[in-house]
């Protein structure tokens, strides 16, 4: 009966050991748009590939991906697809955080948008070389990707300024499309406690 218990434990470890083959296993907490929200958003390379790494909504003819990263202090990170022919003005600079217990919500500042990478906080002193003020016009466009399109993209990184709650509600800034005034509704997010794998050949 021993020999069948060891035998047993050196096969779920040859299964766990080829299941994670070319990875590193950690724990890591995440945040996931609550049901409903939106459009859950997926990337093959990260931590946690089974989980949304953000959520995609949509206003009028104004699309954002946005995520809460409980990384640098916490940061919300939002990404802008603004079509062809369209303008998308930020009305105001900052993002709403409210975790909805009883104690006031949080305003974090908007620095300014990035057009041409992913947004990081701080940015680099290139990029910084780039990055246009909160209230400039974003204009759309087309951007080819082989044989696909999409529409242009804009990107702000926003940190919280304090620990992320465990349930916690955003909302991003007024915004113009076109001149007409657009608000997203609150997305809500919560935390997630879970094992991570960090691929190799990512």
């Amino acid at each position: 009966m021993e020999i069948l218990r060891t035998t047993r434990g050196r096969v779920a470890g040859l299964l766990a050991a080829a299941a994670c083959a070319g990875c590193v296993v950690s724990p890591v907490t995440v945040y996931v748009a609550a049901p409903g929200e939106g459009t859950p958003v997926y990337e093959d390379c990260s931590l946690t590939p089974e989980l949304p790494i953000g959520v995609k909504v949509q206003q009028s003819r104004l699309q954002a991906i946005v995520s809460v990263v409980p990384l640098q202090g916490g940061l919300v990170r939002v990404q802008f697809d603004v079509p062809e022919g369209a303008t998308l003005v930020l009305r105001e600079n900052t993002i709403r955080i409210d975790a909805k217990d009883g104690t006031p919500a949080r305003f974090a500042a908007i620095a300014h948008v990035n057009p041409a990478a992913p947004a990081r906080s701080p940015e680099t002193p290139a990029m910084q070389k780039l990055v246009l003020p909160v209230d400039a016009p974003l204009r759309g466009g087309s951007v080819r990707l082989g044989a696909a399109s999409s529409d242009r993209h804009y990107w702000i990184a926003v940190p919280v300024g304090g620990a992320i709650p465990a349930d916690v509600w955003i909302t991003l800034p007024l915004l113009d499309i076109d001149g007409a005034p657009t608000r997203f509704n609150e997305i809500h997010f919560v935390r997630r406690f879970v094992v991570g794998r960090a691929l190799f050949n990512c």
